[in-house]
C-alpha cells in the first residue's frame, strides 16, 4: 500500500486594498510589494491549475504550507477559502497551516483570522490531545508507520521582519506532543519556515535552533517540510530530509514536491513548471523507515 502526497506553498491570493487605513499598519507594505514585484511574478491561478495535474498523478492528500494570501485581508482570505473548497471538490484531503502572510497585521494574527475561514473545512486537531489553533502543533496519523506533525509558527511581525516564531510554549507542546507518539512512529514536521538562521537570515524561524535541537535528537523525525523562500530544496540533513517545496505560483518556475509514503520508506520528488506542464526533475530522495 501507498500514499501520494503533494507538499504545496506560498499560493499567494492578491487584492488591491484601496482603503486608507492600510497606511496604519503593515499592509501597505504588502499591496506595494505586490504591485511592484509580486503580480509579475506570480499567477496564482496555477494553483488552481496543478489540481487535475495531480489528481492524474494519483495524489490523494495535500500539504499547504501557508502564504495563501498577501495582506491577510477579507478579500483574500475568501479567495483562500474558495481554493480550499475547490482542493475538497476535487476530492483531496487537506493539511495546511498559516504563513507570515496569512498573520500579516495584528489583527489578522489577534482574530486567528486563517483558522476562522477554515475550521468548517479543515481539521486542527489532528489525533492527540493538541490543537494546532491552540497549542501550535497538530498529529496526523496517514499511513504506519507514518505521522505529520504541524507547527504553526506564524505570527504578526513589524514592518521590517518576516520571521516566525518557535515560541515557548510551541516549544512546550512540540514536546508533549512526540511523547505522546508511539515509539516505532515515523514523523514529518511541517512548518511555513526553515529553522536554518545562519542559511536565511531575512526568512528564518526565531527560535529556530531549539526546534532544530529537537528535531535532530528525535531520531524518528525523519521529514521536514516549510516553504516561505520560493525555493525548491530537498537535501540530507542530521537524521532527516528538508525539503522546500517552492511556490506554487511562480509563473517561469512553479514547483511542488510529491511524496509517495509506503510502510518502507518515503520517496520524495521535485516537478517543475515548463512548457505549460510540471514535469518531475533530477532531484529527489529516498528515506527508508528506521524501524
Amino acid at each position: 500500500m501507498s500514499l501520494k502526497i503533494a507538499h504545496l506553498s506560498d499560493i499567494h491570493f492578491f487584492h488591491l486594498n484601496k482603503s486608507l487605513l492600510q497606511f496604519f499598519n503593515k499592509r501597505f507594505l504588502a499591496n506595494f510589494n505586490a504591485l511592484l514585484t509580486r503580480t509579475k511574478y506570480l499567477d496564482t491561478n496555477l494553483a488552481y491549475k496543478v489540481l487535475p495535474f495531480l489528481k492524474k498523478e494519483k495524489v490523494t492528500h495535500l500539504i499547504i504550507t501557508g502564504d495563501f494570501t498577501s495582506s491577510s485581508s477579507k478579500q483574500e482570505f475568501i479567495l483562500m477559502k474558495n481554493y480550499v473548497k475547490e482542493i475538497q471538490n476535487q476530492g483531496f484531503k487537506l493539511f495546511t497551516l498559516p504563513g507570515n502572510h496569512d498573520a500579516y497585521t495584528k489583527n489578522s494574527h489577534k482574530n486567528q483570522l486563517f483558522f476562522s475561514y477554515l475550521n468548517e473545512l479543515v481539521n486542527f486537531k489532528g489525533e492527540t490531545p493538541h490543537s494546532l489553533i491552540h497549542d501550535g502543533v497538530a498529529a496526523y496519523k496517514i499511513l504506519d508507520p507514518w505521522w505529520l506533525v504541524l507547527l504553526n509558527c506564524s505570527c504578526s511581525t513589524p514592518w521590517h521582519k518576516s520571521t516566525g516564531l518557535f515560541s515557548k510554549k510551541i516549544e512546550t507542546s512540540l514536546n508533549s506532543l512526540l511523547n505522546s507518539l508511539p515509539k516505532e512512529a515515523q514523523i514529518t514536521v511541517v512548518c511555513h519556515y526553515p529553522f536554518e538562521k545562519f542559511r536565511y537570515p531575512r526568512a528564518h524561524l526565531e527560535r529556530g535552533h531549539f526546534l532544530e535541537k529537537i528535531l535532530t535528537g528525535d531520531k524518528r523525525v525523519r521529514l521536514y517540510l516549510h516553504g516561505h523562500r520560493h525555493r525548491h530544496r530537498i537535501e540530507p540533513y542530521e537524521n532527516m530530509v528538508l525539503a522546500d517545496s517552492g511556490s506554487i505560483s511562480l509563473k517561469k518556475s512553479s514547483s511542488f514536491n510529491l511524496l509517495e509514503f509506503t510502510s518502507e520508506q518515503c520517496e520524495i520528488k521535485h516537478y517543475q513548471y515548463a512548457n505549460e506542464e510540471w514535469r518531475p526533475s533530477n532531484v529527489r530522495e529516498t528515506i527508508t523507515c528506521l524501524v
